[in-house]
């Protein structure tokens, strides 16, 4: 019986050790196209004011120079980085005075 036990633990611990040994699969990162990124882009500067236009147009045509970006949604990806920059432009612009409308 005891026998049986350290058969058990022998083969447990080889599995183990060889389960640690082994590289990890990196994780597979969801990609977009650069094209639709900056259609999104295009699209949220046509709802944006001056400032905020200026800074996602300009990203959007820097987008399409990618084949391929994250995705929109995705925290801390190319498109929420320019959503924050334009935030950030208009945000100046109106506490310099000016209006936020066109």
């Amino acid at each position: 019986m005891i026998k049986t036990y350290s058969s058990v633990f022998v083969i447990i611990g080889t599995l183990c050790a060889g389960a640690c040994d082994r590289p990890r699969q990196p994780q597979e990162v969801e990609r977009v196209s650069g094209d639709e990124v900056a259609d999104k882009l295009e699209d949220a500067a046509l709802q944006s004011g001056p400032a905020a236009r200026g800074v996602l147009t300009e990203a959007a045509q820097m987008a399409r120079q990618y084949p391929s970006l994250a995705p929109v949604e995705q925290p801390g990806s190319y498109a929420q980085k320019a959503m924050q920059d334009a935030g950030n432009a208009e945000t100046s612009k109106l506490e310099d005075g000016s209006s936020a409308v066109p």
